[in-house]
């Protein structure tokens, strides 16, 4: 602009009938849904409440079943936010191929192995399927991962991350964060999106603890300061008004 300074937009879109769905299952559940905002942006919310003292850059990576989404977290509150269809799914798929099972049987698979079950006596070949998809996933994420952080690196001149962050129900693949770390060269550590949040006994008691890879959207969207960020739903979403 004319008085040198820089104004950043982000943009975010959803497909309509998308977010009607999603809609209509949260009413069905007893919670009419009012806003909305992106998964990316509620991510940084929970990261930000979370870890306040962390100045950054760091990669923050939910990884999903069918997508991931990374955020990389810089200095002053910039960040730079990437979905991309690489997650869970790629890995049980990549199973499913080689076993010649369908998908349902494969993932019920990766999660009895991942989980440090044995597999049962008529798969005796899944743990080393798993092994071998899980080294192509990783592969391929990490370097998504340097793609994301080199983009950022350019975009704003900040330092290269000195640490990652996972969250979501793929980063529960086991040998995952290690992998990462050597590979990167960098800590990677779990994320923890109940660290500065009050937990009722109750929820304790209703698995919150061991839940905690699938809140951390959760927790960004009710963070301080969240709701302002968010948008309003169509009409076809929103609540009637009396």
């Amino acid at each position: 602009s004319g008085n040198g300074l820089e104004l950043e937009i982000m943009l975010t879109a959803v497909k309509a009938d998308v977010m009607e769905k999603l809609c209509a299952a949260a009413e069905s559940a007893g919670f009419p849904v009012q806003r909305a905002a992106a998964s990316c942006l509620a991510l940084y919310h929970a990261f930000r409440h979370n870890y306040p003292s962390v100045s950054g850059p760091v990669l923050v990576a939910d990884i999903g079943a069918r997508s991931t989404n990374l955020l990389l977290v810089g200095p002053a509150d910039h960040f730079f936010a990437r979905t991309f269809a690489l997650a869970g799914n790629a890995v049980t798929a990549a199973m499913a191929g080689e076993l010649r099972l369908d998908f349902a049987r494969a993932e019920a698979l990766k999660t009895e192995i991942s989980s440090g079950r044995p597999a049962l006596a008529d798969s005796a070949d899944a743990p080393a399927a798993l092994r071998r998809a899980s080294g192509s996933f990783l592969h391929r994420l990490q370097l998504e991962m340097a793609r994301t952080a080199g983009n950022f690196s350019c975009r704003s001149g900040a330092e290269a991350p000195v640490a990652i962050y996972l969250t979501g129900g793929g980063s529960l693949l086991a040998g995952l964060d290690t992998a990462l770390a050597a590979a990167l060269k960098v800590p990677v550590e779990t994320l923890d999106p109940l660290r500065q949040v009050d937990v009722s006994d109750a929820a304790r008691k209703s698995g919150a603890d061991v839940s905690t890879h699938m809140l951390a959207n959760l927790v960004g969207l009710a963070a301080p300061g969240a709701a302002k960020a968010g948008a309003t739903c169509p009409r076809t979403c929103a609540p009637a008004r009396s």
